[in-house]
């Protein structure tokens, strides 16, 4: 959310009660991150789609392998995509996700899990996804 000063604000959860704080990125290495993307449906919830790849611009401070997953369909069912974070010395780089084929489904949600057993410090830019719409294929 953003405060009354237009300044990004977060809140956590720390025991029973909730803190919020301005939100400064300064990066900190640390173990155990990930984030979760929305369902994403394309604005077309009820049309079939089929994912492609994605491409994700990051920066990290360590090597890190399959650090991102996909459910679909809002099951919460995570796999695993092809695609590798190396160390980019905090340089903007590309990493492009794959699957062996392309992912038919109504919604994709994103997860990535860098540094689920090392320490380490991710940003992430951007994502694009590219996708088609199945034209006059309905979900059932």
């Amino acid at each position: 959310i953003t405060d009354w000063n237009n300044n990004l604000v977060l809140g956590y959860q720390n025991s029973s009660a909730v803190t919020f704080q301005k939100y400064l990125p300064v990066g900190i290495a640390q173990s155990n991150q990930d984030f979760v993307t929305k369902d994403i449906d394309f604005g077309q919830p009820g049309l079939i789609k089929k994912i492609y790849k994605v491409i994700v611009t990051y920066k990290s401070d360590t090597a890190n392998t399959t650090p991102f997953q996909y459910a679909i369909n809002g099951t919460q069912s995570f796999s695993n995509f092809t695609g590798n974070f190396i160390d980019t010395s905090s340089v903007w780089d590309v990493v492009t996700l794959t699957t062996a084929s392309p992912i038919s489904c109504q919604s994709i949600q994103i997860k990535c899990n860098a540094f689920s057993s090392t320490t380490g410090i991710f940003e992430i830019n951007d994502m694009t996804i590219k996708y088609r719409i199945i034209v006059n294929k309905v979900v059932t």
